[in-house]
């Protein structure tokens, strides 16, 4: 294979490796924004914290 030719391969690699990679980044930053509830303090009760908003308002609900 041509020097030329493989640069530009490794570079159109290196590039769309990043381009995945931003993207990734940018999916998982929203979509941890969306699974924390914010109107349970992570110190009073850190499973809701972190699982509230996919199991509803209901489990805000005390019993004990």
């Amino acid at each position: 294979m041509k020097p030329a030719v493989r640069l530009t391969s490794l570079l159109v690699l290196f590039a769309i490796s990043i381009s995945v990679g931003a993207v990734t980044a940018l999916v998982l930053r929203f979509v941890g924004d969306l699974e924390v509830d914010r109107l349970v303090k992570p110190g009073d009760d850190f499973y809701l914290f972190a699982n509230g908003s996919w199991l509803g308002p209901a489990s805000r609900v005390r019993i004990w």
